[in-house]
């Protein structure tokens, strides 16, 4: 997948050659409906032998994104490389948002990205003030011959699926509504880092990652860790361990049936269930009876998973 950023230097190699398909959208957890727009652009691109693109936006610069964002930059164009898209172009949103909406069209869209094809959800907005909207984007488009497909509302249990509404449910400890809306375990991506080495000594050990902001609840997940190939059940706790002392958000993985140094490796945390809450124990040998309990708990709930269903393709 080729990832380009949209800057004026950029935007003279955009302009020519093979017509786009242009997905359009912040895509933040590329969730259930993002998927259905971008398997729609995907067929679209196939069908018209043009290039499916996803023009988006930098996830840690959007002004709108107070109540924080499900994934970075990186771990967005991770996912949509794995959806298959061709190419992705990034656009910081300080760069457009005063743009006018019939600019947007006329020198974003049709001049600087050769868009052959619109792909939009039915709640797009464009343009200084969120001026335009899906129709009038079809509309302007239409006037240059230019198609636009804009997907219908997705829903879920009777609500829309929304970015917002995984994050209340992250928010909440409920992952298992949350991987449903996104159709796939929310994630971690992380680089191991070096702990305390207490785990280790207890007999539990654990993999550390730092954890600067996350829309997880705190407290201790059945999780399972992909390192390199293979899967491993394992627990996390996402917090700040508070019967050994510690006071900095991060996360802390036991892999179980996993003793192999894997530190400055990255591996990937997928979160299936929330265990219970973080807590201040007694003493270190009450959290460690507790931890063998959640261990077991995960080792259960995993084996009982459906791998298929919740979007991973394990045997």
């Amino acid at each position: 997948m080729q990832i380009i950023k949209y800057t004026a230097q950029a935007k003279k190699k955009l302009c020519g050659g093979k017509k786009r398909v242009m997905a359009l959208g912040f895509f933040d957890g590329v969730h259930a409906a993002h998927r259905k727009l971008l398997a729609a652009a995907k067929e679209i691109s196939l069908a018209e032998k043009m290039t499916f693109s996803v023009f988006t936006f930098s996830s840690e610069n959007m002004p709108k994104k107070q109540s924080g964002i499900l994934y970075s930059t990186s771990d967005k164009l991770f996912l949509l490389e794995k959806f298959g898209v061709e190419e992705v172009i990034i656009c910081d949103f300080s760069e457009i948002q005063s743009v006018l909406s019939e600019d947007f069209v006329n020198n974003t869209l049709l001049c600087d990205l050769n868009c052959g094809y619109a792909v939009v959800g039915y709640d797009f907005t464009y343009g200084r003030g969120a001026e335009g909207n899906a129709q009038s984007l079809s509309q302007a488009l239409s006037l240059h011959g230019v198609p636009c497909h804009i997907v219908e509302e997705q829903m879920l249990g009777g609500e829309k699926i929304s970015s917002s509404r995984i994050k209340a449910a992250l928010g909440a400890g409920d992952v298992e509504v949350a991987n449903r809306l996104l159709e796939y375990p929310y994630f971690t991506r992380a680089k191991i880092v070096h702990g305390y080495g207490l785990g280790a000594k207890l007999g539990i050990p654990t993999i550390n990652f730092d954890l600067h902001s996350t829309p997880l609840k705190t407290g201790v997940y059945r999780t399972l860790c992909l390192i390199g190939e293979k899967y491993y059940d394992s627990i996390t706790n996402i917090g700040r361990c508070p019967t050994v002392g510690v006071r900095r958000l991060h996360g802390e993985t036991h892999i179980i049936g996993f003793s192999e140094d894997i530190y400055d490796s990255e591996v990937i945390i997928h979160y299936l269930g929330y265990i219970r809450e973080e807590k201040k124990f007694a003493s270190v040998t009450e959290l460690t009876e507790r931890i063998k309990l959640d261990k077991n708990i995960a080792i259960e709930e995993n084996r009982k998973t459906k791998w298929q269903e919740i979007g991973l393709n394990l045997q």
